[in-house]
């Protein structure tokens, strides 16, 4: 029987964003080949070539060496079982038996963790994660297959009554992760090469121009508790301005500036938006400033005390009630209504497109749509009339 045999290498020939390399190892056996990742990565400056290990220059030199010798230690004792086992060699068998060695969950939890990815971002990967993990505790990259993303899909369904768009959001997610895996070379075949992940528009929920104003005016009365009284101003801010929950939460004195518009002077405000990275210009309205005060404030200081979404989202089912509106409203039907109030109001869609920082007017279209089943509700009244 011909030997396998096992090198360690730097991957010369593919240069990562941040400018390292992949550390490999490569399998020949019958004079073919296979490269395998062993999810290290280091500047060249900091690899021997005579040893095949990275550098003490490398401040995390004796991890990554230690990660490289186990995935080394993985391949050669898989050899050894296979010959003991009177198995058949072959490059395609040691890649499945490598998968099997390889937890799913730890290698995306690893990813998450050193991946230049936002707070939020990992937040959420995170909360998937667990997610998935209540479906099946334990998972290898060999069981990731088209059956398992429908059955995965199937349970979320039947089991936890997931709707359709965060039934999306799930498997778009473990696509990404499984994407992680393609592109460090431990997945051969992409499980979702024949899948597709279809988006459903859903039912966006937003107040009325009149349940607006009730709300408006519950605000003036003053007769919520603090606590409430700030939820709600920071939710009717959003509702004026179309700003997402993230971006109400991190808006600093900073994001301010004024214009001189007809002799009046105006607040704009002029962001990156959180979720897509946009530029856009607000204007601030005289209705919205008296939500908040710049007076006394650091140019970094937040301009709201936002408490966490959860919390937000409670009160505000609570301050609805006491206003008189019964409809499932979250935060982010602030930013639905400002979009479906502002096309009632006859504020042109290129402008609510842009201020929303939508990067095409289709997506501001489904807001025109809403209005447009709302005409016909109404309309249809007259039915009762025949």
């Amino acid at each position: 029987m011909k030997n396998v045999f096992f090198k360690v290498l730097l991957r010369t020939d593919r240069l990562n964003t941040d400018n390292t390399m992949n550390v490999c190892i490569r399998i020949t056996y019958l004079r073919k080949v296979k490269v395998l990742s062993t999810g290290v990565k280091v500047f060249p400056k900091h690899w021997n070539e005579k040893t095949l290990r990275i550098k003490a220059t490398d401040y995390q030199s004796i991890y990554k060496n230690s990660i490289i010798d186990s995935k080394l230690n993985i391949l050669q004792n898989i050899y050894v079982q296979l010959l003991k086992q009177g198995s058949e060699i072959s490059l395609d068998k040691f890649n499945c038996e490598i998968t099997k060695h390889i937890d799913f969950y730890e290698f995306v939890l690893k990813q998450v963790k050193k991946r230049q990815l936002s707070a939020e971002t990992k937040r959420t990967y995170s909360t998937q994660i667990s997610k998935l993990i209540k479906f099946k505790p334990e998972l290898g990259f060999n069981e990731i297959t088209p059956d398992f993303i429908q059955s995965y899909k199937t349970y979320m369904v039947e089991q936890l009554l997931n709707k359709p768009n965060t039934l999306h959001k799930a498997v778009s997610m473990l696509r990404t992760f499984c994407n992680w895996a393609i592109e460090m070379e431990l997945i051969r075949k992409n499980p979702f090469e024949n899948i597709q992940i279809k988006k459903f528009a859903g039912n966006r929920m937003y107040l009325t121009s009149e349940e607006l104003h009730k709300l408006q005016a519950l605000y003036n009365s003053k007769s919520l508790n603090e606590q409430r009284q700030s939820i709600l101003g920071y939710f009717l801010f959003s509702c004026y301005t179309g700003l997402r929950f993230t971006d109400v939460r991190n808006l600093r004195k900073i994001d301010f500036y004024n214009e001189i518009h007809d002799n009046i002077e105006y607040d704009f405000l002029r962001i990156d938006m959180h979720k897509t990275g946009v530029p856009v210009t607000i204007p601030v309205i005289p209705v919205a400033n008296q939500f908040y005060s710049l007076e006394n404030k650091l140019e970094n200081e937040k301009i709201f005390w936002v408490r966490c979404n959860q919390l937000t989202n409670r009160q505000l089912k609570v301050i609805l009630q006491l206003a008189g509106i019964n409809k499932n409203i979250s935060f982010h039907s602030a930013r639905h209504t400002f979009a479906t109030v502002g096309l009632e109001l006859g504020v042109p869609i290129s402008d609510i497109s842009q201020i929303l920082g939508h990067t095409t007017i289709k997506q501001t279209q489904i807001y025109a749509k809403v209005q447009q089943k709302s005409k016909l509700t109404q309309l249809l009244k007259f039915e009762t009339i025949a």
